[in-house]
């Protein structure tokens, strides 16, 4: 299973999307009056189809001794798997490539570090492990 290539899709969080879409709704409403409609129209459903795509494009690929974070169309980092030293369970609410808040913080090298939000956790945090056993494991406390 380490040789070959899994993608472990990004966790969506309501806390996310819940937030965003009574915004778009909103700023529709106020919108729906102004004359002409393809105008704000055209602006806007660009903006929103930007907002929500990394939200349902980001993953997490394992390829080898490789991990590529991807979200969106222009966020891309490969993390070699033997340098990371401690995954650890987080909440942090600083923008990353993670479409929850339900995240893993990941360092690696010397000073590297990146927010993630598998849905499968245990079994990314199991893959990470067989490749790398020296890895710290810190869970959140709730």
């Amino acid at each position: 299973m380490d040789g070959q290539r899994v993608v472990y899709k990004s966790k969506v969080g309501l806390e996310l999307i819940i937030p965003l879409g009574i915004f778009y709704v909103i700023l529709i409403a106020l919108l729906w009056p102004e004359k002409p409609r393809w105008v704000w129209m055209s602006i806007l459903f660009p903006a929103i189809a930007l907002t929500f795509h990394p939200l349902v494009t980001t993953s997490y690929t394992m390829e080898g001794l490789m991990l590529t974070v991807r979200s969106g169309f222009l966020y891309k980092r490969q993390i070699d798997i033997s340098s990371i030293k401690r995954v650890a369970g987080t909440r942090d609410p600083w923008s990353a490539p993670a479409a929850s808040l339900d995240r893993l913080e990941i360092l690696f090298g010397r000073y590297g570090s990146v927010l993630i939000s598998p849905e499968r956790k245990e079994e990314f945090i199991a893959h990470i492990r067989r490749i790398n056993s020296a890895v710290e494991v810190r869970q959140r406390r709730k």
